[in-house]
């Protein structure tokens, strides 16, 4: 009997063995794709495609892998070297509301990153409040360094430059190493110098220039051409009074001075406005361009 059994049981080993080795060559197989995905990513990375590399990386995350912190991250940081800084945020706020997360800090640095990118500036400082206040007693994580160092210049976006000087010396604290603590010097300058460039406003230049002619364009560093609309405007108007003084109200010189007179006193108006206008632009363009020098010292995520 045991003779006609053994074969059956040799055939039944056989196939519990085939079924058993089923699963392992399957989760070979997706090791091995997994890898395959990774370095194609990586490759893409290599040639600048970054955006493609992102996408790539999101089908490994889709496939529930354990590493999905960092995973993140590095999705994100690919979306905003891509500059698709919305992609970067919505990666950032979907793993945000997964359980126990490893790397909570980073992503939250992530997630300022990309809406500073976006100048969403108030957000930007709300999410970097919190997490200042939550990684400052971390003498380890990078991010207690880097947190403050985007929140000025968020700040100095918005010119509030006693709060990014504040944020600033939070960034020196954490500082530990050389490079770090040049960087924050490096950021005080710029900000410095940014908060320096001069500030005018249009309407006050307008409202100066209706009450003294010339004060406008004088306000907004023109002062020579501000001694010159007052002189122009001040002599066509005396000789209109002495025309019409002269002549009364039908003095043809007087109607002529008269006329020129108000229109170079509204033009002078107009001008000191649109003068303040321009110096408020260059100002604005000059500190984006210093606030870019800052962004590049405080890096990326």
């Amino acid at each position: 009997m045991s003779a006609i059994l053994r074969p059956f049981s040799a055939a039944l080993i056989a196939v519990l063995m085939a079924c058993a080795a089923v699963p392992a060559s399957s989760q070979q197989s997706d090791a091995m794709s997994d890898d395959r995905i990774l370095g194609f990513a990586s490759y893409l990375e290599g040639l600048g495609e970054y955006r493609r590399a992102a996408t790539e990386l999101e089908r490994l995350l889709a496939r529930g892998l354990s590493n999905t912190d960092s995973l993140t991250l590095r999705i994100g940081s690919l979306y905003i070297r891509a500059d698709a800084h919305g992609l970067a945020e919505r990666a950032a706020r979907e793993q945000l509301t997964q359980p126990g997360l490893s790397l909570r800090p980073q992503l939250q640095y992530l997630l300022s990153h990309a809406l500073y990118r976006q100048q969403r500036f108030d957000e930007a400082s709300e999410q970097l409040s919190v997490l200042i206040a939550e990684v400052r007693s971390s003498d380890t994580s990078t991010v207690n360094y880097k947190a403050p160092l985007l929140a000025a210049l968020c700040k100095a976006e918005q010119r509030r430059w006693d709060d990014a000087r504040a944020d600033l010396s939070l960034a020196e604290i954490a500082a530990r190493s050389g490079e770090q603590k040049a960087a924050v010097a490096g950021l005080k300058v710029v900000i410095d110098e940014s908060a320096a460039l001069p500030q005018k406003s249009p309407f006050i230049a307008g409202l100066l220039s209706g009450i003294l002619p010339g004060a406008g364009k004088v306000y907004t560093g023109h002062t020579l051409d501000g001694v010159l609309s007052f002189l122009t405007i001040a002599g066509f108007g005396y000789a209109a009074y002495d025309g019409f003084a002269s002549d009364g109200s039908s003095s043809v010189r007087g109607w002529i001075f008269g006329s020129l007179a108000g229109g170079l006193y509204l033009g002078n108006i107009y001008g000191s406005a649109l003068s303040a206008s321009i110096v408020r632009d260059e100002a604005t363009r000059q500190l984006q361009l210093r606030l870019r020098t800052g962004f590049a010292i405080a890096g990326a995520p």
